[in-house]
């Protein structure tokens, strides 16, 4: 099916389009897959994008939220836990982390951040703490180079969002870009 020029615009690879009436079509984000005893593959939807008309353009599709939003930092802790990976600092990580990252080393801290999610809570004592934040600190500023400083500036600003049962990154202008630079 040939579609109208102004249409083509939101084409990309695994977009689709459904015509409802004349000049509007439902916008899709799919993929194929196939399905034994059946000669063509099957399209499975994975995300209403929304409307496409010829006067509004596209029409983005605001789902409602249901249920619970539940909101994580997860800034510092992709920095440490993800670009570090400390497998080696035992169980002063959990509050050496959080003393790294945010100051203090509270079970309430931890439960703010992904950390909660990600593992367990363990209890140390503060010398053992402080111990690991020398630690994180120094690896992190040979990890990240010259971008250290801005990343850190940036790291208290990206997020996990729970929004109807899914985990978004919600992050800070240019958090991404720097993270490319580092690789």
């Amino acid at each position: 099916m040939a579609y109208p020029d102004w249409l083509m615009q939101y084409k990309e690879k695994g977009i689709y389009f459904q015509k409802k009436d004349e000049d509007t079509y439902r916008v899709i984000r799919a993929h194929s897959e196939r399905v034994e005893g059946r000669k063509h593959p099957r399209l499975v939807i994975d995300e209403y994008i929304g409307t496409a008309t010829r006067e509004g353009g596209l029409v983005p599709y605001m789902p409602k939220v249901k249920g619970e939003v539940v909101v994580r930092r997860w800034g510092m802790y992709h920095l440490v836990h993800e670009r570090l990976r400390p497998t080696r600092l035992g169980d002063g990580l959990c509050q050496g982390y959080l003393l790294y990252a945010y100051g203090t080393a509270g079970r309430e801290a931890w439960e703010a951040d992904w950390a909660g999610e990600a593992g367990e809570w363990r209890q140390v004592g503060r010398p053992e703490a402080e111990r690991v934040a020398r630690g994180l600190e120094s690896s992190l500023r040979s990890a990240l180079g010259p971008l250290y400083g801005q990343l850190l500036a940036l790291a208290p600003f990206v997020y996990k969002v729970r929004v109807n049962g899914r985990w978004i990154v919600v992050s800070a202008p240019g958090w991404a870009e720097l993270l490319q630079e580092v690789r």
